[in-house]
């Protein structure tokens, strides 16, 4: 469910006109990235209940990306919003990078799980 809110956050954010003058204190390659992160790390915990987990990853980056994507193209459609690559690059770069943080956990706890102390 929160997953789905959050989803629905960023496609009204991303399709809603564009104000001139109007931005962030932040790069928007940054915002792009950390949306897109965010995204990422709700669809694995979405997925991780059905796929095991490296499946849950590689599927949670590739949805995050797409998603991102998909809300570029339509941007094609607002008069006041335009397709930028830099912004795809940065949703691929966020969800590359959650994902690995995930990867990096999944293979800690899994080393870590047999030792005792």
């Amino acid at each position: 469910m929160v997953n789905l809110a959050y989803a629905t956050t960023l496609l009204g954010l991303g399709l809603a006109p564009q104000i001139p003058g109007l931005g962030t204190a932040v790069s928007d390659g940054l915002v792009h990235a950390i949306a897109s992160g965010a995204q990422a790390l709700m669809l694995f915990w979405l997925l991780i209940v059905a796929v095991s987990p490296m499946p849950a990853v590689i599927f949670s980056g590739l949805g995050a990306t797409l998603f991102g994507g998909t809300i570029e193209v339509l941007q094609m459609l607002q008069p006041s919003r335009y397709f930028q690559v830099s912004d795809l690059e940065a949703n691929a770069v966020g969800s590359i990078l959650v994902c690995i943080a995930i990867s990096l956990t999944l293979v800690f706890n899994r080393h870590h799980r047999g030792r005792t102390r």
